[in-house]
């Protein structure tokens, strides 16, 4: 276990050395907050990559900063936290440097913490018994599973060829995934048919897996994915498509 303490003014303080394992990051804050963990190209240093974020996603858009976030960051997951709520993200750790950023606040270098992963292996069992949901394709979600329960534990794996994080939105009382896709196949102009009621993990790059605690009330859900697609003039992935209903049992 590694604990995680997000402060006012967004500055991580977790250890800077961990071992190689299967890990499970306990995350606080004090304000809501986004943890996420990235794995950066050789040479690609912080104040590039505080730089490409700001315009990648925090500013105009920039797809071409978007084209170089995707090429000199590994993105390993994150999950979400406050004061009164805690994350906790489960994923194996393997040797190497890696950083660790709170996405919420303005990404700044010192906002970057670097994180050491050691050489030694130790072992954990695997997570068992857990619902999963697939990115599959470029740009689609797996059909199953069509319900989760209302609170626990949940798989996000990405096995697709673009990054991708998961969302998900409840609907407003009377609104069905039928609302949403007119929505969408309307222009995404006027007032989306949903509600307050959210969570979401991290981004995921190819062929990753992690694991995150949630808690939601029953209802009908959207799944959705935000990453914008640097081929598509950074259009969001849900507006390409990649939704679907989800119900919370």
């Amino acid at each position: 276990m590694t604990r995680v303490f997000i402060t006012q003014n967004s500055q991580i303080r977790m250890p800077s050395h961990i071992p190689s394992a299967r890990r499970e990051f306990v995350v606080n804050a004090a304000h809501h907050s986004a943890f996420q963990l990235i794995k950066p190209a050789p040479g690609y240093s912080k104040v590039q990559a505080a730089r490409d974020i700001r315009a990648a996603f925090q500013r105009n858009g920039d797809v071409r900063a978007i084209r170089r976030v995707e090429r000199n960051m590994r993105f390993l997951g994150g999950v979400s936290e406050g004061p009164r709520h805690t994350g906790h993200l489960w994923r194996v750790m393997h040797s190497g440097k890696m950083w660790a950023v709170e996405t919420n606040a303005d990404a700044t270098a010192r906002r970057i913490l670097t994180v050491h992963v050691g050489e030694r292996r130790v072992d954990a069992a695997p997570l068992q018994g857990i619902p999963e949901v697939r990115a599959v394709r470029a740009i689609r979600w797996a059909h199953m599973p069509r319900k989760i329960p209302r609170q626990g534990m949940l798989t996000f794996t990405n096995d697709s060829s673009d990054n991708h994080l998961l969302v998900m939105i409840k609907l407003l009382p009377g609104k069905s995934i039928g609302d949403f896709r007119r929505w969408v196949n309307q222009g995404a102009q006027t007032r989306p048919p949903l509600g307050s009621h959210q969570f979401s993990f991290g981004v995921l790059s190819p062929n990753s897996t992690m694991t995150g605690t949630y808690s939601q009330p029953q209802g009908h859900y959207v799944l959705l994915c935000f990453w914008p697609d640097a081929d598509n003039h950074g259009l969001p992935h849900f507006l390409m498509g990649m939704y679907r209903g989800v119900t919370v049992t």
